[in-house]
C-alpha cells in the first residue's frame, strides 16, 4: 500500500458525502399489522456484522418504503448503547428496514466506500470520539445532528479500498485468533471438570459411605437489607452475592453491610470454611460454590453449609458439589417458573459420598494440584484474549495514520 499521511486526505463532513436518514419512530400504531415488514434495531447491529437471529417487525406504509429502506452498501450506525457501532448492509434480508435507534448513512458513489465509512467509525468509536464528556449527558449518544457534522478524511477511492483490504485481513486474523484463545478456555474448563469427575467416578467411590447434606452440618440462607435504608450498607462486613460464586474461595465482596443490618435485620456472619450454593441467579449461576475464606454474610440466594471439620472438609465437599453442578441443574430445570431454582430442601436431602477424613484430604490434595496447572492456562489464555482485544483498536489507529 501507498502510504498517505492523514494530513494530506482532503476532509469533508459526513453530510457532504453521505445521505443521512433517521430510522421510523416505534409507535403503537405502526404495530397493527397492516403492511408488517422487518425492520433493524440497535440490537441487530454489531461491529462489521449483523445478528439477525431475532428480528422484530412493524408497519411500513407505501410511502415510508422509500425513505426507510435497506440498500446493499447503507452504513447502518447506532445512536446509542455503543455509539457510533456500525456495519454494512449486503441485502442479508429483502426487504428490511430499520428503526429510529439508527441511523442510515448511504455513501455517494465514487466519493466514499461504505467499508471504509465503516471503519472510520470504529476509529471514532476506540478513541471516545462519540463519547466525550461534552458529547453526553446521562447516556451516551451519538445524535444525528453530530454524525451529520463529523468531519473525516477522505483519501482517493484507491487508497480507501486499499485500507479497507488491509483492515478486513487484519481484522479476520484477530477474529481467528480469538477464536482459538476462546477454544483454549473451553478445553481448560473441560479439563478441570474432568480432573474432578475423575475422583468422584473411581471404582473406589462405590464403597464409600453415604450422608444426607442435612445430617452433616448446619445449614442457612441469607437475606437482602432494605436497601432505602443507607444505614443498612457500606460497613465493613461482607456480603455475599451468587454472581460472587465461581467455584473459589471468596476473600472480599463487591458489598459490605453494616452491623446495624446484621443486627436489625437478623443476618447471620459465616465462618470461614463455610460452603455457599448459588440456588438461583442469572445464566450459569445456579448451582455454582463458593467457599468463605473470611467471615461473611449472603443474601437469599445463597445456600450455606456451615463447617463440620469433625465430619467433612469444607473443601472436599466444595469439589462434589462442583462434581454435581449440570447434574443438579438438570435437576431443577423447569422449577420455580421461568427461573429454575435450587432450594434449601433439595439441598439437604442430597446424599454426599464420605470417605474417611485423610482420604477426604487426599482427594483434595490431588485434585487441586491439577486444577492449579489448569488455573495457570487460564491466565495465560486470558492474557493472550486481552492482547487480542486490543488489536482491532491498534489496527485502526495504523490505518487511519497511513502505517499499515
Amino acid at each position: 500500500m501507498t502510504k498517505v499521511a492523514v494530513g494530506d486526505w482532503p476532509s469533508a463532513t459526513l453530510e457532504q458525502i453521505c445521505d443521512i436518514q433517521l430510522g421510523k419512530m416505534l409507535s403503537p400504531k405502526s404495530r397493527i399489522g397492516l403492511r408488517p415488514r422487518p425492520y433493524l434495531r440497535n440490537a441487530n447491529v454489531l461491529w462489521n456484522r449483523f445478528d439477525l437471529s431475532s428480528m422484530l417487525e412493524m408497519d411500513f406504509a407505501e410511502e415510508e418504503e422509500e425513505k426507510f429502506g435497506l440498500r446493499d452498501g447503507d452504513v447502518l450506525v447506532c445512536e446509542g448503547g455503543e455509539p457510533g457501532r456500525a456495519a454494512v448492509w449486503v441485502n442479508q434480508i429483502a426487504p428490511c428496514f430499520y428503526q429510529k435507534a439508527l441511523l442510515r448513512l448511504r455513501p455517494h458513489d465514487r466519493v466514499v466506500d461504505p467499508y471504509f465509512m465503516m471503519f472510520r467509525l470504529w476509529l471514532g468509536a476506540t478513541t471516545g470520539e462519540f463519547t466525550s464528556d461534552h458529547a453526553k449527558t446521562t447516556i451516551a449518544h451519538l445524535p444525528e445532528v453530530r454524525l451529520r457534522a463529523l468531519r473525516i478524511g477522505v483519501p482517493s477511492m484507491a487508497v480507501q479500498k486499499q485500507i479497507v483490504r488491509l483492515l478486513t485481513d487484519g481484522m479476520a486474523q484477530a477474529d481467528r485468533a480469538r477464536a482459538a484463545a476462546e477454544e483454549q478456555i473451553s478445553l481448560a474448563s473441560c479439563l478441570a471438570q474432568a480432573l474432578i469427575s475423575e475422583q468422584f467416578e473411581s471404582a473406589a467411590v462405590k464403597g464409600w459411605p453415604r450422608r444426607r447434606l442435612g445430617s452433616l452440618a448446619e445449614t442457612c440462607s441469607g437475606l437482602t437489607p432494605n436497601r432505602g435504608r443507607p444505614d443498612y450498607f457500606g460497613g465493613q462486613i461482607p456480603w455475599v452475592k451468587t454472581g460472587e460464586l465461581l467455584d473459589g474461595t471468596i476473600f472480599n465482596t463487591d458489598e459490605f453491610v453494616t452491623e446495624v443490618a446484621v443486627r436489625e435485620c437478623g443476618l447471620r456472619v459465616l465462618p470461614p470454611g463455610t460452603l455457599l450454593v448459588a440456588m438461583y441467579g442469572q445464566g450459569k449461576t445456579r448451582g455454582r460454590t463458593g467457599l468463605l475464606g473470611c467471615a461473611a454474610t449472603t443474601n437469599q440466594a445463597c445456600f450455606a453449609v456451615l463447617p463440620n471439620p469433625v465430619e467433612f472438609d469444607s473443601a472436599f465437599l466444595q469439589l462434589w458439589f462442583r462434581h454435581k453442578y449440570q447434574e443438579l441443574r438438570d435437576l431443577t430445570e423447569g422449577r420455580g417458573g421461568s427461573q429454575p431454582n435450587l432450594n434449601g430442601e433439595i439441598l439437604r436431602t442430597l446424599e454426599v459420598p464420605l470417605p474417611a477424613l485423610p482420604e477426604q484430604l487426599r482427594v483434595v490434595r490431588d485434585t487441586e494440584a491439577g486444577l492449579g496447572h489448569v488455573v495457570t492456562v487460564r491466565r495465560v489464555v486470558k492474557e493472550q484474549m486481552d492482547s487480542i482485544a486490543a488489536l482491532p483498536a491498534a489496527l485502526l489507529r495504523q490505518a487511519f495514520r497511513g502505517e499499515l
